[in-house]
């Protein structure tokens, strides 16, 4: 079974991070942007099935409110 992913954005509002849609599905968290990713990749792949990988910031980032992107891989998608 060959691996899935996809990249995801993490925005922060004021009152905590939140990832945009990917498949339907997205996630928040109040704390960090980190759990935030982590999980949506559940929700994609799976409780404890997703893994996350903290991508490089692009220009324009902060200005847009993104706080961070990421990359997430599973083996499946829910």
């Amino acid at each position: 079974m060959s691996a899935i992913s996809r990249e995801c954005v993490v925005k922060f509002d004021g009152a905590g991070f939140f990832t945009n849609t990917v498949k339907g599905k997205r996630a928040s968290c109040t704390w960090s942007d980190e759990v935030a990713a982590q999980r949506l990749a559940d929700r994609l792949f799976g409780e404890g099935q997703g893994v996350i990988a903290k991508l490089p910031g692009q220009p324009g980032d902060k200005a847009n409110y993104i706080e961070s992107r990421w990359f997430l891989s599973g083996g499946r998608d829910v």
